[in-house]
Formats: structure tokens, sequence, C-alpha cells
């Protein structure tokens, strides 16, 4: 698992909006959120996040009750709301 990496854009004049992006590699932790019940094992893949663009990943695998899953994560702001589980 490699480190995660964190760029910072700072405008240091004028208006430009500060940006922030942060590319990070999961490798085979766990997800739980308790209120929902559920819990996802070995949860492997990249995960980037965007100031302008939000929370997305390609392809997340995982186990749910010990079987595989893959998850797309995408972003309201580009996609309208969608949302994809495999």
């Amino acid at each position: 698992m490699s480190a995660p990496k964190l760029d910072l854009g700072f405008a240091l004049s004028g208006t430009r909006p500060q940006q922030l992006q942060v590319d990070a590699e999961l490798g085979g932790g766990q997800l739980l959120l308790a209120e929902q019940g559920l819990k996802l094992t070995d949860v492997r893949g990249p995960l980037q996040y965007r100031s302008d663009a939000g929370l997305s990943s390609p392809a997340i695998a995982a186990n749910w009750y010990g079987r595989p899953l893959s998850v797309k994560v995408s972003n309201a702001i580009k996609t309208h709301r969608q949302r994809s589980i495999a």
C-alpha cells in the first residue's frame, strides 16, 4: 500500500478558489456504518477526492458477509446523483 498523495492549490492573489486533491489506495481495511448495519471487510482499491468534483473511485473491492463485492463511487456533482454498486 502506498502513502496517500495530497495536493493543495492556494491563490496568492485574486479570487481563484482553493483546490484540494487527495489520491489514496485502500489496502485491506474495514468500513463500518453502524446505523445502517453495514460492515465491509478487506476493502481495497483507489479512492480520490477533488474539491471541485467530490469523492470517487472507479473500483473498490471488498467482502460483505464473506462474499466479494465490487463498488464504483461517483459524485452527484458530475453524475446527477448516480451511485453504482455491482
